[in-house]
C-alpha cells in the first residue's frame, strides 16, 4: 500500500511504502529508487518525524522513495481505443409483451413485477449483424486489455507490443467496416425482415393482451401496427452509417517538468529590468539624480511594476502547486493501479490452481496453461520493473520448469499459498475486495507476521528441483532387496 504524503515541500513524489513498516524488503509497486539530498531535505525529515509519529513507527524504519516516472513513461505508451455503431438496442416494455392488459387489471402485480424485474432492451437488426459487430468490439477491446493496464492517461501498452497491437486492430477495423458496407448495401432489405419479425412478436403480445381481458376488433391491424411501432425505431441509412466509428489513438506521457512562466508574469519581469536599466543610465548621466523629475517618476513606474509582478508571480505560484498536485495525485494513482492489477492476476491464477490441486491432486495441463499465461503477462507488463513482481513471476515459471511427472503437490501448493496471500494483502491494503480463498488456508483478514512470512518466502530464488519428488533409483531398491535376502536368520 502507498501512502501518499500531502505536504507541498514533497511535491517531487515521495512515498512510502508497507514493504518498509513490516522490515520485509521484497519490492515495490512503484520500483522506488531512494531520495537524493534537496534543497527541501529539512521539510522531507519533519513529514518523515510527523508520519512516524501517526504511525507510532521509528522513524529510521521508514523510507522516503521516489517513483522513477520517467523510466515508465519510456517503456510505455497509453492507448485510447474508440468504437461505436448502432447499437440496435431500444428499451423493452410491458407492453410489447402484451402485458399492459394485466397489470391494468391487477395493480399489485404490477408493483410486484415493477419491484423485481427489469425487462432489458429489445433488437431491432438482425441477430446475425449484431452479433458480428459485438464479436469484433470484444476481440479489439480483448487485444488491447491482454497486453495493457488500465491507468488514468488509458491503457498502458509496452512500445515494444505495440506494433503488433496495431497491426490486429488494423485487422479488426477492416472487417469491422466490412460489417458496416454490407449493413449499409443491404439496408433495403432491413424493413421486410424487421416487419416480419414483430410481426411473430406481435401476434404472441396480441394473444397475452387478449388473455388479460382486452377486447381486440381487428386482429390483423393490431399486429401490423406494432410491427410498424417497432419499424420505426430503426435509424435512416445516412444515421447507422455515421455511427460507425473504430479508431485508436497513442500517446506519448511526458516527464513531468517544470510549469512553463506565464507570458504576463515573464513580461512584467521584462519590463522591470528595462526601468531597472534606465534608471542606472541617469544615475550614472546626471550628479543630482536624486532630485531629477524623471528620475523620481521612473522609481515610482518600477515600483509598480514589481508590485505587479509579485503579484503575478504569487498567482503563478498557487497555479503551479495546483497543476503539480493534480498531476502527482494522477501519477500516483497509475503506480498503484498498475501493481494492483498484476497483484490481481496473480492473486486469482493462484485461487484457481489451488482449488485443482485440491480436486485432482497434482498440477493438471489446464492449470499450466494459466500459469504460462500469467507468467508472459508479468514478463510483459512489469513496466514499474516490480521486484516482487519478478520474484512471483520466478518462483511460477520454476514450477512450470520442474518435470510434469515428478512435481511435488504440497510443495507447489505451499508456494502458491505464500504468494497468495502476499497478493491478497496488498489488494487489501489497496482498498480492493478479492474473492475469498479461506478454503485455500488464505485468511481473508491478513496479520503482519503472516504477510511478512509470505513475503520472505517468495523472495528467496526458487529452483526447478525445489518442486520435484527426490528420484529413487530402481536399481538401488533391488541391490537393497538381495541384501536383506542374504543376511543369515537370527537363531
Amino acid at each position: 500500500m502507498m501512502n501518499r504524503i500531502p505536504d507541498p515541500a514533497l511535491q517531487r513524489g515521495l512515498f512510502v511504502t508497507s514493504e518498509t513498516l513490516d522490515g520485509t524488503d521484497a519490492g515495490s509497486a512503484l520500483s522506488p529508487t531512494p531520495a537524493t539530498p534537496t534543497e527541501d531535505a529539512t521539510g522531507v525529515q519533519a513529514q518523515r518525524e510527523l508520519l512516524a509519529q501517526e504511525l507510532g513507527e521509528d522513524a529510521e524504519r521508514i523510507r522516503i522513495v521516489v517513483p522513477d516516472w520517467s523510466a515508465l513513461t519510456r517503456k510505455v505508451v497509453a492507448v485510447d481505443l474508440t468504437i461505436g455503431y448502432y447499437r440496435s438496442r431500444h428499451r423493452l416494455t410491458a407492453e410489447d409483451l402484451g402485458l399492459s392488459e394485466v397489470q391494468k387489471n391487477d395493480p399489485e402485480y404490477a408493483q410486484a413485477l415493477a419491484e423485481v424485474a427489469t425487462l432489458g432492451n429489445k433488437k431491432i437488426l438482425p441477430p446475425a449483424v449484431i452479433h458480428r459487430e459485438e464479436e469484433i468490439e470484444g476481440q479489439a477491446r480483448y487485444a488491447l486489455e491482454k497486453v495493457s493496464l488500465r491507468s488514468g492517461f488509458g491503457h498502458l501498452v509496452p512500445r515494444a507490443v505495440y506494433p503488433e497491437l496495431r497491426e490486429k486492430l488494423q485487422q479488426l477495423r477492416d472487417d469491422f467496416f466490412g460489417v458496416h458496407d454490407e449493413l449499409i448495401a443491404g439496408y433495403d432489405e432491413l424493413p421486410p425482415q424487421i416487419l416480419d419479425r414483430f410481426r411473430r412478436i406481435g401476434r404472441g403480445a396480441l394473444a397475452q393482451h387478449k388473455a388479460g381481458g382486452a377486447q381486440v376488433d381487428d386482429e390483423d391491424g393490431w399486429i401490423e401496427a406494432y410491427a410498424q411501432r417497432h419499424l420505426a425505431l430503426l435509424p435512416s441509412r445516412e444515421v447507422i452509417s455515421r455511427s460507425f466509428t473504430f479508431d485508436w489513438v497513442p500517446s506519448y506521457l511526458a516527464p513531468s517538468a517544470e510549469v512553463a512562466e506565464d507570458q504576463a508574469l515573464a513580461e512584467k519581469r521584462r519590463l522591470e529590468a528595462q526601468v531597472e536599466a534606465e534608471l542606472l543610465r541617469m544615475k550614472s548621466q546626471n550628479i543630482r539624480y536624486q532630485e531629477d523629475f524623471d528620475y523620481q517618476q521612473k522609481q515610482l513606474e518600477l515600483a509598480a511594476i514589481r508590485r505587479e509582478r509579485e503579484r503575478e508571480e504569487q498567482l503563478a505560484r498557487e497555479v503551479q502547486q495546483a497543476r503539480r498536485e493534480k498531476q502527482l495525485e494522477l501519477v500516483d494513482g497509475t503506480f498503484k493501479e498498475i501493481g494492483c492489477q498484476l497483484r490481481e492476476a496473480v492473486y486469482d491464477v493462484c485461487l484457481d490452481v489451488l482449488q485443482s490441486l485440491q480436486r485432482k491432486g497434482r498440477v493438471i495441463r489446464n492449470s499450466s496453461r494459466q500459469l504460462h499465461g500469467l507468467v508472459d503477462k508479468l514478463r510483459l507488463l512489469n513496466v514499474c520493473d516490480d521486484a516482487e513482481i519478478e520474484a512471483i513471476a520466478g518462483q511460477m515459471e520454476a514450477i512450470l520448469q520442474s518435470n510434469a511427472k515428478r512435481r511435488d503437490p504440497r510443495a507447489i501448493t505451499e508456494v502458491l499459498t505464500e504468494i497468495g496471500t502476499l497478493a491478497r494483502s496488498q489488494l487489501l491494503a489497496s482498498g480492493r475486495t478479492p474473492r475469498s480463498g479461506m478454503t485455500l488456508d488464505i485468511p481473508d483478514i491478513i496479520d503482519q507476521s503472516r504477510r511478512s512470512t509470505a513475503a520472505r518466502r517468495v523472495s528467496v530464488t526458487a529452483s526447478t528441483g525445489s518442486f520435484e519428488l527426490p528420484v529413487v533409483s530402481r536399481r538401488s531398491r533391488r541391490l537393497s532387496g538381495c541384501a536383506d535376502e542374504a543376511l543369515p536368520l537370527s537363531a
